[in-house]
């Protein structure tokens, strides 16, 4: 007998290890760079506010892609889940068990296609609530690919929060656009974050999409969040090179800065130091603050994200062996398994099916189970998808073995003992046919039937008596 062969895990192993070594390894950087940014700042003092500003644009983008990265990695998790069932109900026991955090998010929205809210974690939906109008639906609605939109600020209907909201939009199983789905990251929290880097009075630090608009500033100044930037000097620098420094009086507030800037890889974002150098002294301190609450910070949200990741990967691992398992299991029983789904077409065709019928799995699945059958006698199976409901027409005291006539590939019809039974794929109930060929069993039996008739004749058709007796002579 053969043995079954022995599943193995390594490949997606190797891969969740990989990536919680470079997680690891990417902390350990932030706290390294953390570290030698400080004793730099310490050694060069006032002139060194260009420097300064660089490093600063360096920590900042690293807290902005943590923040980002986390709210997307979650972001996916939610759509991934809600796209697999479309039940807001195993969204909901998902946020149960991976919480979502609310010191750094307000909320996560799932819409309809028609911008209608369907669930808004911890807020009460308002009657008539409805996003068909803001600028974040519309451009996922409109969107030809699928992509990450980070919208800009925005008062939430229900939440009543200033959010920045990453977006990604939901694909029906048709392929047609199914509404969009979203986590409202906190303006106030990105706002706190600029105020705790202590620059001074006249110092700023800005995050700006790169459609030119600010996404969220610093409170020093009297202009932030939503205004348009287009005339500011460093979208000519970014054209020269996507990391750089420049001296300009700002557009928005009036003061000279040193601006360091760097451009975002992974989402559409500019962030943006800029140091005055009167207020570069005065920030040693707080910066030293700054920067280890980054590194904690990122390495806490690098933490987050590895998790997140490895519980796709161990997800995704444990569904594969087990469908893998299943599967061979079903190859190597002798009798045919079907599957069927509410419609009553085929969905899994095992090889005992094959031998039974004469059909390859890709002939038939996706066909009509009627297509095996031959006249009326599977009507029970009709019954069952007739009503409309497969776990409820199943009663599990019913005696559901019967026998049925079938017809193979080759018109052949042939007898067949099938069974049914219930059971639930993504989600949903199908029902499962065992089907044992009975042609042979149904030959014999006609042969001894026969065989007997034939005796019955025989005795009837002699004239004499018969009589039998015992070895001793007794009649």
């Amino acid at each position: 007998m053969n043995s079954i062969p022995r599943k193995t895990d390594k490949p997606t192993r190797s891969l969740s290890n990989r990536f919680i070594f470079i997680s690891i390894a990417i902390a350990i950087l932030v706290w390294i760079a953390a570290y030698i940014a400080i004793s730099m700042e310490e050694n060069r003092g006032r002139q060194e506010s260009r420097e300064k500003s660089q490093r600063l644009a360096v920590f900042f983008e690293e807290h902005t892609l943590a923040i980002f990265r986390y709210g997307d990695a979650y972001l996916k998790m939610i759509r991934r889940e809600y796209e697999s069932s479309w039940s807001l109900d195993n969204v909901r026991n998902l946020m149960e068990a991976v919480p979502l955090n609310t010191s750094i998010a307000s909320h996560v929205t799932i819409m309809d296609e028609t911008g209608k809210p369907l669930l808004v974690s911890g807020h009460t939906i308002k009657p008539g609530s409805t996003a068909r109008d803001r600028d974040y639906f519309l451009q996922q609605k409109n969107a030809e690919t699928e992509s990450l939109l980070i919208s800009q600020p925005h008062l939430g209907r229900n939440s009543g929060i200033l959010t920045i909201r990453l977006v990604r939009r939901l694909v029906k199983p048709d392929g047609n656009f199914g509404g969009v789905v979203f986590v409202a990251i906190k303006a106030e929290y990105i706002t706190e974050f600029f105020n705790a880097l202590g620059l001074g009075g006249k110092s700023s630090a800005t995050l700006v999409g790169t459609d030119k608009k600010i996404r969220a500033r610093s409170s020093y100044g009297q202009l932030g969040p939503g205004q348009d930037i287009s005339d500011s000097r460093i979208w000519r620098e970014i054209e020269k090179s996507p990391i750089g420094n420049y001296r300009q009086l700002s557009v928005v507030d009036g003061v000279t800065r040193n601006y360091s800037y760097r451009v975002l890889n992974e989402f559409p974002l500019v962030v943006a130091i800029g140091v005055s150098i009167d207020d570069s002294l005065q920030t040693l301190q707080q910066y030293k603050i700054f920067a280890y609450s980054i590194s904690t910070l990122a390495s806490f949200l690098i933490f987050i994200t590895t998790l997140l990741f490895s519980q796709e990967i161990n997800a995704r691992e444990k569904l594969e062996n087990s469908e893998k398992h299943t599967r061979i299991i079903v190859d190597t029983v002798l009798n045919g398994i079907i599957s069927i789904d509410a419609e009553g077409c085929i969905d899994t065709f095992s090889r005992g099916a094959t031998k039974i019928f004469g059909y390859d799995e890709d002939e038939v699945v996706g066909q009509p189970i009627n297509r095996l059958s031959e006249g009326g006698d599977w009507f029970k199976i009709d019954s069952y998808l007739s009503a409309g409901d497969l776990e409820s027409a199943h009663n599990p005291e019913e005696d559901i073995y019967f026998e049925v006539r079938a017809r193979r590939k080759n018109g052949e019809v042939f007898p067949i003992e099938i069974a049914i039974g219930e059971t639930r794929r993504n989600g949903k109930p199908m029902l499962v046919i065992t089907a044992q060929d009975i042609s042979e069993k149904k030959k014999a039996a006609m042969a001894l039937f026969e065989s007997e008739q034939r005796a019955q004749v025989t005795l009837q058709s002699i004239g004499d008596a018969v009589i039998s007796t015992t070895a001793d002579g007794i009649v």
